[in-house]
Order: C-alpha cells, then structure tokens, then sequence
C-alpha cells in the first residue's frame, strides 16, 4: 500500500486512520482508493471497504479526518470532487 501513498490523516487520539493513495486500486492505475482503519490497542484492521475512484481520477490525493475519526473528507486529483462522509456512511464490507 505505501506505493503511491500520498495523504494520511490520524484522528486525535490516533485511533482512526485515513489514507490516500492515488496511484493504485481498481482497474487502472490512477483510479486511486482511499481506505480507514482502526486501532484496538494492538492491532490495525481496515474499517469497510476502500473508497476507490473512476478511471484517472486519482481518489484518496488528499484525505482528512476531523479530531474524533468520525468524519471523512477526501478529494480527486484530476476531478473537482471533494466528498465528506461520515462514520454511518463509510462503505461497509
């Protein structure tokens, strides 16, 4: 996942992570994705499903939580897209 990360953002008591990655994920290689995880005091597990963009969008070139990890912002790089999401409307798995 580090291969083209580009964004990450950790909520304030560093328990929910955001990250962006606009040069990898679905069919193309600037699709980009954008995926949440959570820590349980020893390990990390990925909160629903990656967020991934359209063809050449380049989902996840910036992400960002707010200070309790419930709100989601991310953009696309070659689209004027910004979407915020929150915890209820994470993709689930």
């Amino acid at each position: 996942i580090a291969q083209g990360l580009s964004s990450v953002s950790l909520s304030d008591n560093g328990n929910i992570l955001a990250i962006g990655v606009p040069y990898g994920g679905g069919q193309s290689t600037n699709t980009g994705l954008t995926r949440i995880y959570s820590y349980n005091g020893s390990s990390w597990s990925q909160i629903g499903q990656e967020i991934v963009g359209n063809s050449l969008s380049q989902n996840g070139f910036s992400v960002s939580l707010n200070n309790v990890g419930d709100i989601l912002g991310h953009n696309r790089y070659f689209r004027n897209y910004l979407k915020v999401l929150d915890k209820s409307k994470y993709p689930t798995k």
